[in-house]
């Protein structure tokens, strides 16, 4: 795709409640919006909008949605910061890897798959998440804290 802020722009839907300009094109596995540039086919677009619109080189940097929409590319939405500024915007949400996830919502997928009751699908299908996220929290101890 072709570096250009105008042209990535008509990609995407607003979302007049949020103002989110939403991508309509093809997402990473993380749920961020994707594309070909410069010969990379997951360039992060979210991250080539904030670069366009700033003109400045935001290598290290991680850049952020102050809409917490993975899928928004709105530029007055985006703003840098670094690795740790990202985990406190994480933890303040209350979102959990790439879900958006509270302590209570990982508390009963784990209590509801130790029932036996429901199987990975179906817990991935009634949160509207992914399999490959209900099975991290179901497996990786990282969420076994929240318990």
């Amino acid at each position: 795709m072709k570096k250009d802020l105008n042209t990535i722009l008509t990609h995407t839907l607003l979302n007049k409640t949020t103002n989110c300009m939403e991508w309509t094109r093809c997402l990473n596995t993380d749920g961020y919006p994707r594309a070909v540039f410069d010969n990379n086919s997951n360039g992060k677009v979210h991250r080539v909008v904030y670069e366009l619109k700033t003109n400045k080189d935001i290598t290290g940097l991680v850049i952020r949605h102050t809409c917490d929409n993975p899928k928004c590319i709105n530029p007055d939405h985006l703003i840098e910061g670094s690795a740790t500024d990202n985990m406190m915007d994480r933890t303040k949400r209350e979102r959990h890897g790439s879900a958006k996830l509270s302590h209570k919502e990982v508390k009963t997928i784990r209590a509801l798959y130790s029932t036996k009751e429901y199987r990975q699908k179906e817990l991935a299908s009634m949160f509207n998440i992914n399999d490959r996220t209900i099975s991290s929290i179901i497996r990786f101890t990282h969420f076994k804290h929240v318990i």
